[in-house]
């Protein structure tokens, strides 16, 4: 589904997602281990908010070992194509959850986009002071 509401583009898709975590040795305390299946959504806004600045905020949850992400990015256009911004995300599931923040570059063309990001990242709420684990990232996203 694809909705735009003038500079406001949201998207929309529902789907079956499959999650396979081989944990070895078993551990029965661990509730994200084997196989998992279920129901999934997904949602994507993008804003523009101005000729050369926008926002995007994707999200998405599945109950494979309830597991979710969201991500929240600004940006500027640098050039046409081009764009450096910041960004924050959450990932988690049943048995753990982290967030990450940082910079992104980049590059979008009619087909596609690739992007490079990188920041620190760690555990959230129970040790919301503990984000100091570099991540570095890599996206390519192509239509077809």
């Amino acid at each position: 589904y694809l909705a735009r509401l003038g500079p406001l583009t949201a998207k929309a898709f529902v789907g079956i997602a499959a999650i396979d975590h081989a944990v070895r040795p078993v551990d029965p305390e661990n509730p994200v281990q084997g196989f998992s299946f279920g129901p999934k959504g997904v949602a994507e806004f993008w804003l523009n908010m101005s000729e050369g600045a926008w926002s995007s905020l994707d999200v998405s949850w599945t109950s494979a070992h309830q597991t979710y992400s969201g991500r929240a990015r600004s940006g500027y256009r640098l050039f046409s194509d081009f764009s450096v911004g910041a960004e924050a995300r959450v990932n988690g599931n049943a048995l753990d959850k982290d967030a990450r923040g940082g910079l992104f570059l980049r590059y979008a063309w009619d087909g596609g986009e690739i992007s490079v990001s990188g920041g620190v990242s760690g555990r959230f709420l129970e040790d919301a002071g503990d984000m100091t684990d570099p991540y570095a990232g890599m996206l390519w996203l192509t239509q077809y």
